[in-house]
């Protein structure tokens, strides 16, 4: 059924997730493609939502943009069609042309250039209303090409750069119709083709993975790179500070890489961005080295960032330890190396002890290095505070402060005789305006030893000391640890992911309460607080794991005694992580991937930054504060290698933790299914889960007005999704392939902050599974929830998930047939339960299965309802209670592009009663993919053609309205009730929020 058909415009495309097609600067701002809608974004207002976004195309997304500088006026492509416009103007005009369109670019102020796939160039005269081609040009060579660019050189010569699919590079001058160059170095289909504004290289690259710079003078292949791990799709010219020629590209395999020709036979990469996106694809990038940024990169999973690619930009320190001699030192003893350093960074030093006992200062700005005439004979540990203070612990426990005011002071502490243990370990904490030690010894019957250190006064001085009894019956050797002021815990992590945690408001101290192997793993790595529960005494400490696991859990106590909850546990899969910190509500990890630092956000799915530092026997030290008296948000990281003592410190020029995301996305694959809770959150926002065939589960919320913000990322499946609802509003379910089918629960805390944890899975039927759980449906009861879901071997199961116990009952199941079978619902009434089945045979399919749920009965009875509704497979369908008659409307869709209204009654015997009300042939051109109910006899449907339509189904079916969707691969729909307003969702590659405006249907 066709749009026109259905011209009712209930439907208002509102916002819209998906891959960025295009992008192109425009001074401080930047255009952004996103399928067939352009945005324009402020490149220093990160976060914020678009200044303008206009529908140029009606189907075709935008593949190339234009700008003419002294008109302000743009030029748009994709597909056949193409626009030009002034950038302020709403009244936009699409054209089309009979050709794919490669590039379009202005040649004169008036004059726009069009590159088709057959290599020919119509060139419009836009100063001549309509739109007229003014010429069409050609070189004689009409190959057919994959890719394209049109440049006008400083000289004013305008070339072609024609990439072909099967015949390499053909290079051609517009105005004399000359053939320039023909190179054919690639192998296969050339995937990007650029010249430079000075018209003295050519780029390329293909589908053999490479990247080739050419002269443009004669031709001559210059040099070759390789690097990327996929497919490349764009490249640009960068800007080298030598003036050598510098390449940006991007590809599939999520990373942009910087190279430099330098004179030899293969490019040299001197940057590489990994994982600026998700999932598969950079389909678009953007330069612009008037200002930083200087890179755009825009994804398949909708983000679009802005990389700073400066080469002198962060450019590390080095501090020789060799070359001590030069600023007057005493002469350096044989052998001689730093054991340890700490950094004070508001101070600008940092503290050095050598392997020989003495202390040195090191003055960042100046690299000087100061003797500071200490000499520590019995090193165990050096730490630091952010503001002024370092601490020297010796082997008997006593430590020295070393305070970097206007004159170093240092003060010692020493403990009581009886208290002097031997210490090898210690390990320390910062906040605000303390310091905190602990203290280990090998000793046994020795406690650990608890210390808070005042470091902000002009003095500094312990304050406090307390001995903690140690862990008896299990081997505990701590390796993290932290001290909550507000609930007075105190939290030890261990190697094998063991937790102390002391009460210290507890007079006297009694021994721990120990949390045993709290989660798969090995050594514990950082545990910090990073929110409270409402009553404010409980904290939400977040703990990391080595191998890449994290979790929030927080302690209960009752009646004195104390238990614990996890609330959040996921994997990291992108490195070792070395510790964790949330700001600004993102979590950011870090730790070490092969020879590199990285710094990830979690949240946002992006890394911030990565450094490399070496092999794995590393000495390093990461400090991150954030605090007005340093601007902001800052980072430093500080390692040893053979030069000595390197520091790369990073004031980041975007705001921490967006650090260039200008815009957010979703999942960089499809989005196989999605659901909205019914319960709205505090702040007014709803919960929103998507699952999609990347395996991982994306969590978030939206507003009313469709804007959503993406929370966390799950990565418990390790297969496909197939489907994900909500059992309550603190319960959802997720399924997958391999016979994955979860339970999580959702946490809220900090009023407006939320987590989710597995807290159920289904046992699988064997040793090697191989079904797909393509659906599954829920009812809430007093176990728990009854849940049903079927197989991809056509065999329905209902089970039992107990939330007393997290497990699953199976308590019956049956064979349908050798069918697949493809969805499920619940129908249930004040006495029975039933169970509804779609099928791939058509057959819309009902059991009563009242008696399994009430005895023990593990066989389901005979179907009371097999019907066929469709020729080919049901797809989705949506059942509606309608309390005014005691019936039900089933609405199905189907792969026979059909849609179907029948009503379900239970006749005057009891028995049920499925009767055909209205059915449409041809209710979409291709497969109807999704069906939701929207409001009183209304239901969005979404289909493969990338139309979305509300139909009314109060007599007959009637199409309402109906609109083209930029979501391809369009599958599943969800819907989603504010107080004042409605929102329809579909859902594929990308996510498109629709809103329901006001109808009679609608109240």
């Amino acid at each position: 059924m066709s749009i026109n058909s259905c011209n009712e415009q209930l439907l208002e495309e509102i916002n819209h997730y998906g891959p960025v097609t295009a992008l192109k600067f425009h001074g401080d701002h930047l255009l952004v493609g996103y399928g067939p809608v352009l945005k324009l974004f402020h490149t220093k207002k990160l976060g914020d939502p678009p200044i303008w976004q206009k529908r140029v195309f009606k189907r075709n997304k935008i593949h190339s943009i234009a700008i003419c500088e002294k008109t302000n006026t743009l030029a748009v492509s994709g597909g056949r069609s193409f626009a030009i416009f002034p950038m302020e103007s709403d009244e936009i005009r699409e054209r089309a042309i009979n050709e794919w369109i490669i590039a379009v670019e202005f040649i004169e102020p008036g004059k726009v250039a069009i590159l088709n796939s057959h290599n020919v160039v119509l060139v419009v005269d836009i100063n001549i209303l309509p739109f007229s081609v003014a010429e069409t040009v050609h070189c004689g060579e009409k190959s057919i090409l994959y890719s394209g660019s049109i440049t006008k050189t400083t000289t004013g010569d305008v070339y072609v750069a024609a990439g072909t699919v099967m015949d390499g590079v053909i290079i051609w001058n517009l105005k004399t119709r000359n053939i320039v160059h023909l190179l054919k170095d690639h192998e296969g289909s050339i995937f990007a083709v650029k010249i430079d504004k000075d018209a003295q290289y050519i780029i390329s690259c293909s589908d053999d993975r490479s990247i080739k710079a050419f002269t443009f003078s004669d031709g001559k292949l210059l040099a070759s790179g390789w690097g990327h791990g996929s497919r490349i799709w764009s490249l640009l010219f960068g800007k080298s500070l030598t003036g050598n020629l510098q390449i940006v590209s991007m590809g599939e395999d999520c990373s942009t890489r910087i190279w430099n020709y330098t004179g030899e036979s293969t490019l040299q990469c001197i940057k590489t961005f990994e994982h600026c996106h998700e999932g598969k694809h950079i389909w678009s990038g953007d330069s612009n080295y008037a200002m930083r940024p200087r890179l755009a990169t825009g994804g398949a999973d909708g983000k679009v960032r802005l990389l700073d690619a400066d080469e002198e930009y962060n450019d590390p320190l080095i501090f020789e330890f060799d070359h001590i001699e030069r600023y007057g030192m005493n002469k350096v003893e044989d052998n001689e190396h730093i054991k340890s350093f700490a950094s004070i960074p508001m101070a600008d030093e940092t503290i050095v002890v050598s392997s020989a006992g003495r202390v040195f200062s090191i003055e960042s700005s100046r690299s000087a290095w100061v003797d500071l005439e200490i000499s520590i004979k019995d090193f165990v540990s050096l730490k630091s505070h952010e503001r002024q203070t370092a601490v020297v612990v010796t082997k008997s426990g006593s430590v020295l402060m070393i305070n970097q005011g206007d004159e170093v002071s240092t003060e010692w502490y020493h403990p009581p005789p009886e208290k002097s243990y031997k210490i090898i370990n210690v390990l320390s904490r910062t906040t605000e305006i303390e310091m905190h030690l602990l203290l280990d010894s090998p000793v046994k019957g020795s406690p650990f030893v608890f210390m808070k250190l005042d470091v902000v006064s002009e003095k500094p001085r312990v304050v406090a000391t307390v001995e903690l009894p140690k862990p008896t019956d299990c081997s505990f050797t701590p390796t993290s640890f932290h001290f909550d002021s507000g609930s007075h815990y105190l939290f030890v992590g261990s190697r094998h992911a063991n937790v102390a945690v002391y009460d210290l408001s507890q007079t006297p101290l009694v021994p721990p309460y120990l949390i045993r192997k709290i989660c798969p793993g090995d050594t514990i790595t950082s545990l910090s607080t990073v929110g409270r529960f409402e009553n404010g005494n409980t904290p939400v400490v977040l703990l990391t794991v080595r191998d890449g696991t994290y979790l929030y859990f927080h302690i209960k106590c009752h009646e004195d005694v104390l238990s614990h909850e996890i609330i959040l546990q996921n994997k990291f899969n992108k490195g070792s992580v070395e510790g964790g910190f949330v700001y600004e509500k993102s979590l950011l990890l870090y730790g070490f991937r092969s020879s590199l630092f990285y710094v990830w956000n979690e949240t946002n799915q992006t890394e911030l930054l990565n450094e490399f530092c070496g092999g794995a026997r590393r000495h390093w030290e990461f400090r991150h504060w954030f605090n007005d008296l340093m601007g902001g948000a800052y980072m430093e990281f500080r390692f040893i290698n053979k030069s000595g003592l390197v520091l790369k410190a990073r004031m980041p020029s975007f705001s921490l933790p967006r650090n260039g995301l200008l815009a957010n996305g979703t999942h960089g694959r499809e989005i196989r299914s999605c659901a909205v809770s019914d319960y709205t959150e505090i702040d007014g926002s709803k919960i929103i889960v998507t699952a999609s065939e990347d395996a991982s589960i994306k969590i978030g919320k939206i507003d009313c007005d469709g804007q959503m913000e993406c929370v966390w990322t799950m990565n418990n499946h390790v297969s496909g999704l197939q489907s994900v609802k909500f059992a309550d509003k603190d319960h959802f379910i997720s399924s997958a392939a391999n016979e994955e089918m979860i339970v999580w629960k959702l946490h809220r805390f900090d009023e407006s902050q939320f987590s989710a944890v597995e807290i159920g899975r289904l046992p699988v039927s064997g040793v090697n599974p191989d079904l797909r759980i393509m659906d599954f449906s829920s009812i809430k009861n007093d176990q728990g929830f009854l849940v049903a879901a079927v197989f991809s071997n056509s065999v329905v199961k209902l089970f039992q998930f107990n939330t007393s116990t997290n497990s699953f009952l199976t308590i019956g199941e049956t064979v349908y047939s050798q069918f697949c079978l493809l969805n499920i619902e619940f129908l249930s009434t004040a006495s029975q339960t039933f169970v509804c089945v779609g099928a791939t045979d058509g057959n819309f399919t009902i059991w009563d299965v009242t008696t399994c749920i009430t005895s023990d009965l593990n066989e389901f009875s005979a179907p009371i309802v097999k019907q066929q509704l469709h020729q080919s497979a049901i797809k989705a369908f949506a059942i509606h209670a309608n309390e005014k008659t005691g019936t039900w409307d089933v609405l199905t869709g189907g792969d026979d592009n059909a849609l179907t209204h029948s009503r379900l009654l239970i006749s005057s015997s009891g028995a049920l009663e499925l009767s055909v009300i209205s059915f449409v042939e041809k209710a979409a051109s291709a497969t109807i993919t999704g069906v939701v109910h929207v409001g009183e006899q209304l239901v969005f449907v979404t289909s493969v053609d990338q139309i979305v339509r509300v139909w009314d189904y109060s007599s007959d079916l009637k199409c309402k309205s109906a609109t083209y969707t930029t979501v391809a691969d369009t599958g599943c729909c969800a819907y989603a009730e504010f107080e004042d307003s409605r929102l329809a969702i579909a859902a594929g590659a990308g996510l498109s929020f629709f809103s329901l405006q006001k109808d009679s249907k609608i109240e």
